[in-house]
């Protein structure tokens, strides 16, 4: 099935192009995932400072709340953190063997 979307006009493949939305008709949104996408990133960069702030705030304010869910996720993610630093240990000597030769 094909649908158009309603901001760049273009006709596309309503299952591979759309993402779906129980709020409409058709069952998929009214734009497809590209343009969605590209509002998405325009949003995000457009609140960045103000959604910064507010988290910020947030964290000011909650402190405990925040120490607690750092915590929680250390725990149930170990596996990953410790994958992280072993790849970002190689990744940092490198940067320096780099830096070294120049």
């Amino acid at each position: 099935m094909k649908k158009i979307c309603c901001y760049c006009k273009e006709e596309k493949d309503t299952e591979k192009d759309f993402y779906k939305s129980k709020y409409t008709l058709t069952g998929y949104s009214y734009c497809c995932k590209s343009c969605a996408n590209e509002k998405s990133r325009i949003s995000h960069e457009k609140h960045q400072k103000k959604n910064k702030e507010t988290h910020d705030e947030w964290v000011k304010n909650n402190k405990e709340k925040n120490k607690e869910y750092q915590k929680n996720y250390r725990q149930s993610h170990q596996k990953e953190i410790k994958n992280w630093r072993k790849n970002r240990a190689k990744e940092i000597v490198e940067l320096r063997k780099i830096r070294i030769e120049k």
